[in-house]
């Protein structure tokens, strides 16, 4: 009886022990075929490895940054002379602007320029003026102002001083006088330049005798500049521009050229730089 008691158990237990490991077995068919349903394609899994990747190599080179190529500011300080300019100026210099003030004296130049100095950097600054009180301020005290000006600019920015302009309804008296002016204006001018080649800052000189044509370019009133007067200046700040750039309208500078051909070496890149200058030349680029 005892046998066949312990034969039983046995069995039993033989039993359960099977049923247990078809019950585990099911369930992990059940979860190997969860499993292979929604189980990725390699193509996903090449996908997700991939931008894996590229987020890793991305935090590594850290934030992406933006080159942002702006140019600079261009204002022009001056009295009633620059009035007419403001609209050639803007049609062919992006960023252009004027403080046109009317009747202005050296002094009154010399304060504006300085408030410009104050929220302006990297920009380029044209100084005009000194024309409408030369007579009482005289040639001292008139480049004493201009250069003070000028200082205010000291390592900010780029400036061109523009000479004082020919005024031909005054007598020989006052163009003795604006010549002396001019040519101690220039004198200072060349010593601050020399001075700035060490600094971030340039200066120049803008004589505008030479382009402005006694009668045709300036009105009746024999102070102020016609229309083709206006036009010759500002082509005259135009070229001051381009060569403080630079860049010529087409979007290339002559250093670039230069560095092309270089490179080259060959007759080709010669030839290209050439035509290339002709052309910008025969547009009037430069």
């Amino acid at each position: 009886m005892k046998d066949r008691k312990d034969k039983t158990d046995r069995a039993s237990q033989t039993e359960a022990s099977e049923t247990s490991s078809k019950d585990t077995q099911t369930k992990d068919a059940q979860a190997g075929g969860t499993q292979t349903v929604h189980a990725p394609k390699p193509q996903q899994n090449k996908a997700m490895q991939t931008e894996r990747v590229s987020e890793q190599q991305q935090q590594r080179r850290g934030p992406t940054k933006k080159m942002i190529v702006k140019k600079s500011p261009i204002c022009i300080v001056g009295d009633s002379m620059i009035k007419n300019t403001d609209a050639l100026l803007r049609s062919n210099m992006s960023g252009a602007s004027q403080e046109c003030l009317r009747g202005a004296k050296i002094q009154d130049i010399k304060k504006k320029v300085i408030e410009k100095t104050e929220t302006v950097e990297n920009g380029l600054l044209v100084i005009q003026g000194g024309g409408n009180d030369l007579k009482r301020a005289g040639e001292e005290e008139t480049v004493k102002e201009v250069v003070e000006a000028v200082k205010a600019a000291e390592a900010k920015m780029c400036v061109a001083v523009v000479g004082v302009m020919r005024r031909p309804r005054e007598g020989e008296r006052y163009e003795r006088l604006r010549r002396r002016t001019n040519a101690k204006i220039q004198e200072e001018v060349l010593k601050l330049k020399l001075d700035w080649l060490k600094k971030t800052g340039s200066v120049s000189f803008i004589d505008l005798d030479p382009v402005l044509r006694e009668g045709i370019d300036f009105l009746p009133d024999g102070v102020h500049l016609s229309e083709t007067g206006n036009k010759r200046m500002c082509g005259r700040l135009r070229e001051w521009v381009r060569k403080v750039y630079g860049v010529c309208r087409c979007g290339l500078n002559e250093e670039w050229m230069c560095t092309e051909t270089r490179k080259r070496g060959q007759q080709t890149g010669k030839v290209m730089y050439e035509i290339w200058l002709f052309e910008c030349k025969r547009m009037g680029h430069w």
